[in-house]
């Protein structure tokens, strides 16, 4: 083997040891996006109003994940794990309706989650943008976690609390 063949060769292992794989066991990192009909910021609160039943979840590479939990199973997670949302609050992006054309988004810190079946509010700390008083048809695009609990029968167990609860539902509709 020549010597500049060799040199290439080492440069190229040492190149790819220097960015190691991703592991097959490595946990998903999954947003959520929450749609409703309506909102309204007030006081730091931001109420979605006629909320989906169903928040929506999906994942990038390696797993790609994708489905749906029911809204209520959602924020009954919230404070589950050691680094739960309740723990490192989220960030979030608001994408809102104003009028028939107008869109506005925002970036916010979202917390303290409090759900009645039919409208969904959040402790909302604007972070980027400016967000209007009230809006129609929006949605909420939720921040990544990756904090696992141990729920289930061990099938996600590297998986968020949610996650884990979702995939161990019987015909995910069952929680």
């Amino acid at each position: 083997m020549s010597r500049k063949l060799f040199v290439v060769l080492t440069a190229i292992v040492a190149f790819v040891a220097a960015f190691p794989a991703a592991s097959a066991q490595q946990s998903a990192r999954f947003l959520y996006v929450q749609n409703a009909g309506a909102m309204t910021l007030k006081d730091g609160t931001l109420t979605l109003k006629n909320v989906s039943p169903v928040t929506l979840f999906f994942s990038d590479r390696p797993k790609r994940l994708a489905g749906q939990l029911r809204t209520g199973s959602f924020i009954k997670l919230w404070g589950q794990g050691a680094n739960s949302f309740k723990a490192s609050p989220p960030n979030a992006t608001v994408s809102v309706f104003q009028g028939a054309n107008k869109i506005t988004d925002a970036v916010l810190e979202i917390s303290e989650p409090q759900f009645d079946g039919t409208n969904l509010s959040y402790k909302a700390k604007v972070l980027l943008g400016e967000l209007p008083a009230q809006g129609d048809e929006l949605s909420l695009f939720i921040d990544s976690s990756d904090v696992a609990c141990g729920v289930g029968d061990g099938s996600f167990s590297g998986e968020p609390c949610w996650a884990q609860e979702a995939f161990n539902c019987p015909n995910r509709g069952g929680c």
